[in-house]
């Protein structure tokens, strides 16, 4: 297909002009997304019920499924007996579950990824011997940031909830606490947002140039300090859309029970627009790599 060109919202609209007239493109992009999705959902669920068929009847003593929020603490209670309960058998399955996942995730969207690349120009190669590793350090990024969000968490409540950290009052400091919490999470978002450049535009890289791990690392930083300007405008409108579709699809699944639906009917609609949302996302994910493919064309004229 010729290139295209052109800058800005142009630019970005002619991108979505071609997937649209190629729907292919975000089959695809969907397609690895739901082997992937209901895979690791089947899995999940068996490994649920086996856990709730060990632990079910000492979970329902606790109380923790008469859960109210008219009586915060007295749920809080039940909520912390029951995972006293549940923690071993959920500690012990995550620790080879989670790995499990994170692995076939690389997998799977090296493999969704490159097929998507190649839809786009049938002139690509298959590279997942780079693209997989690369999108394996992405993930482990994720969940690095996680975990440190999760310590920065733990370490707010220590400084202003514990009983060495009250008020004057003699009361816990959710003011600091609250404080504390919006400034780790917004440096933790601001260090992911300046590393996801080249852990995002890596994998790519290397089926577009054919380079190996380092080399795609190292393509990466230097192609993104030439195309900042236009990828920032590409990943900014495709993640104000995903907020939006994010949105737009919470208020459309909250709608049936507004009017009284339960019931076969309200998890039908629920799955519906689930299903939905995944397709419209799959759609601009599918716009952003295309988007990419063509600044790296023009990046390199």
């Amino acid at each position: 297909m010729p290139p295209i060109r052109g800058r800005g919202p142009r630019f970005f609209a002619d991108i979505l002009a071609e997937c649209r007239r190629r729907p292919l493109l975000a089959g695809t992009e969907l397609l690895w997304r739901l082997c992937y999705g209901l895979s690791l959902a089947a899995l999940v669920g068996w490994q649920t019920w086996r856990i709730w068929q060990q632990t079910g009847a000492a979970v329902e003593a606790t109380g923790v499924l008469r859960w109210s929020l008219m009586r915060p603490m007295r749920s809080g209670l039940h909520a912390a007996a029951a995972w006293k309960i549940l923690r071993p058998e959920v500690v012990h399955t995550a620790m080879w579950l989670l790995p499990l996942a994170v692995a076939c995730w690389a997998v799977a969207a090296g493999i969704g990824r490159n097929a998507v690349a190649r839809r786009w120009d049938a002139r690509l190669p298959w590279r997942l011997r780079s693209a997989i590793p690369l999108l394996l350090l992405r993930v482990l990024g994720v969940c690095g940031m996680f975990a440190l969000w999760y310590a920065a968490v733990r370490w707010s409540a220590a400084e202003s909830l514990t009983p060495a950290a009250v008020n004057a009052d003699g009361n816990p400091d959710l003011a600091l606490y609250g404080l504390l919490v919006i400034a780790c999470s917004l440096g933790i978002l601001a260090t992911w947002a300046l590393l996801s450049w080249i852990l995002s535009l890596a994998p790519l890289l290397a089926v577009l140039e054919g380079r190996g791990f380092a080399g795609s690392l190292v393509r990466a930083v230097r192609l993104g300090r030439r195309l900042t300007g236009q990828l920032v405008g590409v990943n900014v409108t495709v993640g104000i859309v995903r907020v939006a579709l994010m949105g737009i699809a919470t208020i459309l699944s909250a709608i049936p029970s507004a009017l009284g639906a339960q019931g076969p009917e309200l998890y039908l609609w629920c799955g519906l627009v689930t299903l939905a949302y995944m397709a419209a996302a799959a759609f601009f994910q599918t716009a952003r790599v295309a988007a990419t493919i063509e600044l790296w064309r023009a990046a390199k004229q």
